[in-house]
C-alpha cells in the first residue's frame, strides 16, 4: 500500500514503481498534450484523483504490467508537463482550484513524470465544468465526461459518485472543519493566557482544561505555580 504524502523526489518514484496501481496511484505509458485525446484523458485522471482525499499520484512512463516504456533521454517535450501547465490544463474543466506538482526524473535509463495531485482544499468533490471529448481513429467524437459529472477514483478505475462514496468524503470533511475549528479555538485560548500572563498580579489563574494544547496547558500551569495555587 502506497502512502500519498505529496513528495515527489526519486525516493518517492522508487517506492511507487514497486506498486500496482490502486485508488492512489496511477500508470501511464505515455502523454503527448499536443494530441486532444491525451489532454483530455489526463483531465479525468487528475480530477478523480483531486476528488478522493488526500489527492494520489500519476505516474507517466510506465505501462499496464508497470514496466518503464520511455528510453531516457527520449520524453516528449518534457516543459508540457510543469506543474503551471498541468494547473492550468485541469483548471479548464472545473470550477475551483488545483494544486498539481510534477517532476521529472531519470531512472534505470528511462524517463518518468511523477505527478501529484493533492485532494481539494475544502474536502469535497467537484463536477466537471465542460464537456471532454476527441475525435477517435475512426472519425467518431469520443465523450470521456461530460458537463456537471463528478467522477472519483476507485480502486485502479475512474467512477461516477455513487451513494457509497458520500459516507467517506463526509466524514473526512466533518474531520477538517472539526481540526480547523480546534486550531481557531486553541489560538484563541493561547492569546487569552498570554493576555493574563502580562496582567497585574494578584489574579485568578486559568481554569486548567482538559482540551487544552501542551503549549497552553503548560502556560496555565504555570500561572497556578505564580500564584500559589500549587496543590490544585
Amino acid at each position: 500500500m502506497i502512502v500519498p504524502d505529496g513528495h515527489t523526489d526519486p525516493e518517492k518514484l522508487r517506492q511507487l514503481l514497486t506498486a500496482a496501481e490502486e485508488t492512489h496511484l496511477d500508470f501511464k505509458a505515455s502523454v503527448d498534450f499536443r494530441i486532444t485525446k491525451d489532454r483530455i484523458e489526463f483531465v479525468k485522471d487528475a480530477v478523480t484523483m483531486a476528488n478522493r482525499s488526500p489527492g494520489g499520484y500519476i505516474v507517466m512512463g510506465v505501462d499496464d504490467k508497470g514496466s518503464p516504456c520511455i528510453r531516457a533521454g527520449t520524453l516528449p517535450n518534457p516543459r508540457q508537463f510543469d506543474g503551471a501547465n498541468l494547473n492550468q490544463l485541469v483548471r479548464k474543466y472545473i470550477e475551483g482550484e488545483t494544486h498539481i506538482v510534477s517532476q521529472i526524473h531519470q531512472h534505470d535509463g528511462h524517463d518518468f513524470v511523477l505527478v501529484w495531485i493533492p485532494h481539494h482544499r475544502d474536502g469535497l468533490p467537484v463536477p466537471m465544468k465542460a464537456t471532454g471529448q476527441y475525435v477517435d481513429d475512426k472519425g467518431k467524437d469520443k465523450i470521456v465526461f461530460r458537463e456537471g459529472d463528478v467522477l472519483i477514483r476507485e480502486g485502479a478505475a475512474n467512477v461516477p459518485l455513487r451513494h457509497v462514496h458520500w459516507r467517506e468524503i463526509l466524514a473526512e470533511h466533518d474531520d477538517r472543519i472539526r481540526a480547523e475549528a480546534e486550531k481557531t479555538a486553541q489560538a484563541m485560548l493561547r492569546a487569552f493566557v498570554e493576555e493574563r500572563a502580562q496582567a497585574a498580579s494578584p489574579r485568578t489563574p486559568t481554569p486548567l482544561l482538559m482540551d487544552m494544547d501542551n503549549d497552553t496547558f503548560s502556560r496555565a500551569v504555570t500561572e497556578h505555580l505564580e500564584v500559589g495555587d500549587g496543590e490544585r
